[in-house]
This record gives C-alpha cells, structure tokens and sequence, in this order.
C-alpha cells in the first residue's frame, strides 16, 4: 500500500551602492549615496579562508584590521546577479537564484535585492517550489518519500540601516511559516494539518571603524559589523505541539533554539560582506571577496568634488530637482542610466560657471524603479553621480 504526504506551503516573513576611498583616520559612514549596488552581470566571488592563518577582529575605532597574509582555502562560491522582472520586489535592484534548506525542506528561488526610501537595505526572497525529503521508515513501512512544494512567497531581512556608522544598531524579526497537509493513516494523521513556524531574530551592531587589508594588496576604509541571530523553531497540529514521530522526521526538537554569529566587514561603495566570520553551533567559517582589486576599488573619478543633490527621491510626480555647483561654463550633460545601463534619457546642462538648480523632468514612458544619472562636462568625463527611485505611490 502506498501512502502519500501531500503538502500546501505558504511562506510568510515579517521584518522590519561606485567606489571611493575615504580619508585616512575619517570615522567611515555607509549612506543612501554612497551605498554599493549589484548590478545585473555582476558575478561577485568569495574564497574561504584556512581558520589557522586567521583571527576574529577586533572592535574599536581606527583600527587596521590586516589580513593580507591568510592562508586561502580551497573552496570559492559566487552569485550571479540578473535583471529582476520587477513582478515580485517593484524596486528590485537585481535578482539571484538562490536556495534555503530548513532541516527537511529544500527550496529554491529567487532572492531579490531592494534599497527602500527610508535607507534599508533590503533582500527579499520568492521561492519557486522545491523538495520535501520524509524519512519516516523507523516508525511506518513506506520508503523514503521526496514531495514537491508549491511555490511560495516571502520578504527578508534589513541587511544595512542606513546611515551606518560606528555605534549604529537595529534589530529585525522574519517568521517562516510552512503549512502542510499530511495524509498518512497509518501514523494516525489522515488529513491533518501541520504548522512548521521559525521565528528568526537578528541583532546587528557596528562595533568598529578603520582599515581592512585584503589579499592582492587591496587595502578599503571599512565598517565592522556584529551580527547575532537566534532561530526557534515550532511544530504544531492545530495550536497544539506535534508528536514525536513527527517531529523525528521534519529534523526538528520542539522549541529548539539556534544560535549564530557572525563578524563583517562593510564600505561604500562596495555590496555585501567584504570579509567575514561565522560561529555556528556546527563550526567556524571565514572568507573573503575576491574579485576586487586595487584598480576595482579605486577607479579614476572626480565624483567626489563634486557635491550633488536631488529632491525629491524618490521620485512620485516625474519631476525632481537637481542642485550642484558647475566648475566651468562649457555645455555639461546629465546621462539618465536604467538597471541594464542603458540610457534613457540625455539632458543638457547649460548653466555657467557656479551654482546650479535645475529641474529634472523625466519621460512619462519611463517605468518604476531604480535609475543611475551621471553628470559629464565638455569632455565627457563624470563630474558627479548617483541614483534616485521612480514610483506612482
């Protein structure tokens, strides 16, 4: 006889980019203007690092935080960034595959990238369907079962409160709720509904400043975060604790409690953990970005004499105002750039030499979302840049 496990799942979670160099001994800020973005193409790459030639860092200000001379592992693992359809997350930056496996789930699909108006840093996550492996042969004669999931949905958590500086911290909660319809009579539990809750809490504080080498003579003005996260996890028939034969085969023990930590390290203009450093209850990791170099890291750029500002951002009405001061009375461009960097606008700056207020009027054709603008004088060169959000609300 065979049996089946048949199983609904909703997914629900609550929660609450150019590159320069800063100057030496300046306390290091991470703002809406100089945050790093992924952009679609982007292949980011991380190396792990052999926990003998490492460290934990230390917290404090000013601090140089070496690491130049670890010992690389053999183990490397990277993201591919793509361009979201925007169907999900409206103000998606990017789109990454991506997979989450909760003791017997394993789902994949997509996690999304978002900055909000209010400076969070955000990533949520749209799963496409996945796998469901049951191993309940201790207690019923039916073979190892691998069951679909129906496609669910979801939000992450606020990876960076914007401004982020030294002294900074803020906390997020994220619910995972997975409901399934289990019928398995001879367990008992013909058409029984199942709750598996996880309730993930992290607190994240920025426990230091100053500069961070990296292998490849890469050297970055840096942000040191601290990151703690407690899982608990619940199983429930109903509102009442699932029995054991239940809860053998999900993997899971009734209000069992995780915990993690986890030391980073962030800088403008750069996305996502530079180096880190992981305590699970299962062991250490440590790694690295890869990928940068000196060149990468600090390209040529004026951007930084130059001081732009534009209001509103975002952007409701198709209309915002740009203010800056012009260095020369030669014709300028402002260059208007999507996700694909792909211009969609192009208008002339023709103010003389000084102050400039000028009113951005965007094509009504231009749909939500994130845009890059960049301003160029008379030979083209970027004089300043940045990015604003479009949206109807």
């Amino acid at each position: 006889m065979i049996r089946r496990l048949l199983f609904t799942v909703m997914l629900c979670v609550t929660s609450t980019f150019s590159f320069h160099k800063l100057s030496a001994q300046t306390p290091v800020t991470i703002t809406a203007k100089n945050a790093g973005f992924y952009m679609p193409g982007d292949n980011p790459t991380w190396r792990f690092i052999q926990l003998s030639s490492f460290q934990p860092p230390e917290r404090g200000e000013n601090k140089v935080w070496d690491y130049s001379g670890v010992v690389n592992g053999t183990n490397v693992f990277s993201y591919s960034f793509l361009t979201p359809d925007n169907s999900e997350v409206p103000n998606a930056t990017t789109v990454r595959n991506s997979m989450y496996a909760l003791n017997a789930f394993t789902l994949t699909g997509q996690s999304y990238r978002e900055v909000r108006s209010n400076g969070e840093f955000y990533v949520a996550n749209s799963y496409d369907g996945g796998r469901f492996d049951l191993d309940l042969t201790s207690y019923i004669e039916i073979p190892n079962q691998t069951q679909l999931i129906d496609p669910v949905k979801g939000n992450g958590l606020t990876e960076l409160l914007l401004p982020a500086s030294y002294g900074s911290h803020w906390d997020t909660e994220a619910k995972l709720r997975i409901n399934t319809l289990v019928t398995v009579p001879a367990a008992g539990l013909n058409q029984t509904p199942l709750t598996y809750l996880t309730t993930r809490i992290e607190v994240d504080s920025i426990v230091g400043w100053g500069t961070l080498k990296l292998p490849g003579g890469v050297t970055l003005d840096v942000l040191l975060k601290y990151n703690v996260r407690i899982t608990i996890d619940s199983f429930y028939i109903g509102d009442q604790p699932a029995p054991d034969i239940l809860l053998f085969a999900f993997g899971v023990e009734q209000g069992a409690q995780e915990l993690k930590r986890k030391y980073s390290f962030h800088a403008p203009g750069i996305a996502d953990d530079i180096l880190f450093y992981s305590e699970f209850p299962s062991g250490t990791s440590a790694g690295y970005r890869n990928d940068l170099s000196t060149s990468s890291v600090h390209p040529p750029t004026t951007s930084e004499s130059l001081s732009v500002n534009l209001f509103p951002n975002p952007i409701t009405s198709g209309r915002s105002i740009l203010e800056f001061e012009k260095s020369s009375d030669a014709p300028w461009e402002l260059e208007l750039c999507n996700m694909l960097g792909e211009v969609v606008q192009r208008v002339p700056i023709d103010n003389s030499a000084g102050d400039v207020r000028t009113q951005l009027n965007l094509p009504p054709s231009i749909p939500e979302g994130i845009y890059y603008y960049v301003i160029r004088d008379e030979a083209g060169k970027s004089k300043g840049s940045g990015k604003f959000i479009l949206t109807n609300e």
